[in-house]
């Protein structure tokens, strides 16, 4: 549907953002500027490099990296969710 910007339980409402940059989690290592990126199977809300995982991959591609992080596991996403 989108990626909450915060922890989110049942007690309150939030915003999913689905268009748009946004600092987003990836279990995919380094990535690379320009890269798609798709919904991660492992780690709730992060994202994983469509180019690692070509031939397996089975999520949809949910938009593409705009920036890498100082921090191995972090990245700017450009989001397209649209239906």
């Amino acid at each position: 549907a989108g990626v909450a910007t915060i922890n989110v339980t049942d007690a309150y409402y939030f915003w999913a953002q689905t268009w748009g940059p946004v600092g987003i989690m990836s279990n995919a290592g380094p990535l690379t500027v320009g890269a798609a990126v798709a919904s991660s199977t492992d780690i709730a809300g992060g994202i994983v490099s469509t180019i690692a995982g070509a031939g397996s991959l089975v999520q949809p591609q949910i938009g593409w990296v705009m920036n890498v992080s100082t921090d191995v596991y972090g990245a700017t996403i450009f989001l397209m969710i649209a239906r």
